[in-house]
């Protein structure tokens, strides 16, 4: 896998007319529009420039634009049978209530970029993997959001920045919901229908991006990396980590070290 680049996008800096010019995506692209009047074209599919939406296409389809638009991308390639068994279930268009959220990915990936400190390119392949991984979740688990729930999006928020800072400790839903200021019941619902995934898959999917990030950006021994990550044991992220990822933590550090 390698990134080509990453970005913000703002059409109207490129073309005078509204109607982009057809062409055939050479890499993965993945974009996050932040606003627009009109609408992309992925294969003959228009799809709304409207924030939130995140398009992701593939290789070979055709694509243009209608409109003005500005979104936040990045380019890349991957021929990884580990990695596309993902991005082939990776829906066209999958649409994100927490544009805050997802805009982290794309700024991060884009200060990375800019610094070019050692090992930067693991970082972005990070953050793309996380990506991946995050839009995969959504697609297999078929979100649909409920309007309704809108405005807990902050004490989700605040639920997400709990787990965050006490990532290295053990969390309950419990713990969750009172960040959020929120019963256990009703956090639990709210929670896994403005995400979609639960409580648990988002803590447990936040532990294993930090490991990943751990095993290839430092040297931290991985008995200290299954602790600051929240993992009662070494043994145990051992088995939560091949499970998922179908490679131990070990082999997973000594194949990204090959490429530094």
């Amino acid at each position: 896998m390698y990134i080509e680049e990453s970005g913000y996008f703002i059409s109207r800096n490129f073309f005078k007319s509204t109607v982009t010019p057809e062409r055939h995506a050479p890499l993965f692209e993945l974009e996050l529009y932040i606003k627009g009047d009109g609408y992309t074209v992925v294969d003959g599919r228009k799809i709304r420039h409207s924030p939130g939406n995140i398009i992701f296409a593939r290789p070979g389809q055709k694509r243009n634009s209608i409109g003005s638009f500005e979104a936040y991308y990045v380019k890349f390639h991957v021929t990884e049978e580990s990695i596309t068994k993902y991005t082939d279930k990776i829906k066209t268009l999958t649409s994100c209530v927490d544009i805050t959220e997802y805009k982290k990915y794309f700024l991060d990936l884009i200060y990375v970029q800019n610094k070019k400190e050692p090992g930067y390119e693991l970082y972005m392949q990070g953050l793309v993997l996380a990506l991946i991984s995050r839009l995969y979740g959504m697609t297999v688990n078929k979100v649909d959001f409920d309007k309704k729930y809108l405005p807990y999006k902050k004490n989700i928020l605040e639920a997400k920045s709990y787990c965050e800072m006490n990532i290295d400790k053990r969390i309950t839903v419990s713990d969750m919901a009172k960040a959020a200021d929120l019963s256990e019941s009703y956090f639990y619902v709210v929670f896994k229908n403005i995400t979609g995934i639960s409580p648990h898959e988002f803590l447990l999917q936040m532990r294993l991006e930090k490991v990943k990030f751990m095993l290839a950006a430092t040297n931290t021994g991985i008995e200290e990396i299954s602790s600051l990550c929240g993992f009662e044991s070494q043994s145990y992220l051992n088995y939560i980590f091949k499970k998922k990822f179908d490679i131990t933590p070990k082999k997973y550090r000594d194949k990204k070290t090959e490429y530094q």
